[in-house]
């Protein structure tokens, strides 16, 4: 079924027209990141309100039959409990862990039930509901898709930094999961792996504990917040039954894990919440792959490391001990560099996401920004005239700062031939506050000159909410979205329509990421304008002399 027919009115029920047409665009993302076959909304009395997809799965004879029913009684009487529990969470407190729940039409188990709130903000929910594993991958085991539950790293993050700034996490504790298989067939069906082992984790203390929350740090690497203690012996076994069954001549997966206990006192846990976030960041870039580190530590050593670390970045900042490498991002149409982007580079050799995701966490971003921002403005000065401008990266959370903002201005006050030489990149790496405040500021810098880019679109759940609410002039669609869209035909149709929505509100589309011949091909003939990747140029820091 593909996306046009998903969102096709025709094929739904529905209220009245005039609700319809006001949601259909939030239901279309519903769909495009949810990674769902069937989606039902509910009204605030948990009313089915609309029915969209595969509704032939719930209503033979038509989805209006079920339109104004309790959405409970979709499921047999037996989950019905659990399901009603999902979406008061989700009324509540505006997210929810997913859970298996059997559908009365035809009893199906293992049916993965997601959700999230709408992104506009209404008391309306839709609710997602796609096949079992096993049907997933019976026409198609290569597919890839959203896992049900997993939140992307950027949305984990977040999630950690909330649970536990301000409040006495007590018995809180973070389990970091690592699966190292080296086997090919271990690698193809990692997908269904972890689409069981984290849809069984979401069920009611399954493997003790009360699980808040999972996510992916990197590619095998995943994250746990909970209460209490989690069952790591029951989880590694259950990984690897389904490891043997989906791929019996493999050699065991090996599954490793261990659990921080994320317990401040005495007012502290902004700090934990930090050090939380550095942890998954060292862990993201391989630092402590094998989590032998992380093992040895308790949550007193990772503290004064990450209080250590912060002071590290503050002198690094202070005397500019970073470079700003740039890649190249070419017009597909023309072949031309279109402009490049600063990525910056630390002298001590470190990861730069580790120093960044750090530099967000414990709020010191705007320190990094402004000395980034400075750089920028004396390469900016030393270019040649017919040098391509450059991209330099600035976080939603510094553009929400008004103090950042001002001293920004402050800046860009003194060089007014900038707006020819320097563009703006919005990064989505961390969760903004006050998106008013940030489309303000975007807009001051763009009636300046300057052009903007939204960076990340597609990797959390909120970019369709920065696309709807700040006026940019060119969105970056994520590399690992865009790249995992062109494993099927359905998944190049939903990034097919991104591009579009991207594009129909002005912005040029740049993708990133690309690294191969057919990736580049693929993109450009699906719409996008602009191109970004290996495939066309590494980041080069330039010389002295540049």
């Amino acid at each position: 079924m593909t996306v046009d027919e998903r969102i096709d009115r025709r094929e739904s029920g529905r209220v009245n027209d005039a609700a319809v047409a006001a949601s259909a665009y939030d239901r279309f993302i519903a769909f495009m990141f949810g990674a769902a076959d069937l989606l039902i909304e509910t009204d605030p009395k948990g009313q089915i309100s609309f029915l969209g997809g595969a509704t032939q799965r719930l209503a033979p004879s038509g989805p209006g039959a079920l339109i104004g029913r309790p959405y409970a009684e979709l499921f047999i009487a037996e989950d019905r409990a659990l399901a009603e529990g999902r979406l008061a969470r989700m009324r509540n407190q505006g997210s929810m862990m997913p859970a298996v729940v059997r559908l009365k039409q035809d009893g199906e188990p293992a049916t993965i039930f997601g959700g999230c709130a709408l992104p506009n903000g209404h008391t309306v929910l839709f609710l997602a509901v796609a096949r079992d594993a096993e049907e997933e991958g019976a026409d198609n085991p290569s597919a890839v898709g959203a896992v049900a539950g997993l939140q992307s790293p950027i949305a984990f993050a977040a999630t950690v930094r909330e649970k536990f700034k301000g409040t006495d996490a007590g018995e809180r504790r973070l389990t970091l999961v690592a699966i190292d298989s080296p086997a090919p067939a271990i690698r193809d069906v990692m997908h269904q792996i972890e689409d069981g082992l984290f849809a069984r984790l979401s069920t009611d203390r399954h493997f003790g504990g009360r699980v808040l929350a999972v996510g992916r740090i990197s590619d095998a690497r995943y994250g746990i917040l909970h209460d209490g203690p989690l069952d790591s012996g029951g989880l590694r076994r259950h990984a690897r039954r389904l490891a043997q069954e989906l791929a019996p001549d493999a050699p065991p997966l090996q599954l490793t894990s261990t659990a921080i206990r994320l317990r401040p006192g005495g007012g502290r846990s902004d700090l934990v919440a930090t050090a939380a976030v550095y942890v998954m960041a060292r862990l993201a870039s391989g630092a402590d792959s094998s989590l032998a580190l992380l093992r040895r530590a308790s949550l007193s050593q990772l503290m004064v490391e990450t209080t250590g670390r912060i002071a590290a970045l503050r002198q690094i900042l202070e005397r500019g001990d970073f470079d700003l490498a740039r890649q190249p991002i070419v017009n597909f149409r023309t072949g031309a560099t279109h402009h490049t982007e600063a990525l910056i580079r630390f002298r001590d050799g470190g990861p730069p996401n580790q120093w960044i995701a750090l530099a967000e966490a414990a709020d010191i971003v705007t320190e990094l920004d402004l000395a980034v921002t400075r750089r920028a403005i004396g390469l900016a000065q030393t270019m040649p005239p017919d040098a391509p401008p450059f991209a330099m990266n600035l976080s939603g959370r510094s553009l929400e700062n008004a103090a950042f903002v001002a001293e920004l201005h402050g800046i860009l006050a003194d060089h007014p031939n900038l707006p020819a030489r320097l563009m703006f990149e919005l990064t989505e790496t961390a969760v903004v506050r006050d998106i008013e405040a940030v489309d303000r500021a975007v807009q001051s810098l763009r009636k300046l000159g300057f052009k903007v880019c939204l960076d990340d679109f597609g990797a959390v759940a909120t970019s369709i909410h920065y696309l709807r609410s700040v006026k940019v002039d060119y969105v970056k669609i994520d590399g690992l979205f865009a790249r995992s869209c062109l494993r099927n035909p359905n998944d190049r149709s939903i990034l097919a329509h991104v591009i579009a929505l991207c594009r129909g509100t002005g912005a040029g589309v740049i993708v990133e990421m690309i690294e191969t011949a057919e990736q580049a091909e693929a993109f450009r003939a699906l719409g996008a304008d602009f191109a970004q990747g290996y495939f066309f140029g590494v980041p080069v820091i330039p010389a002295p002399e540049d």
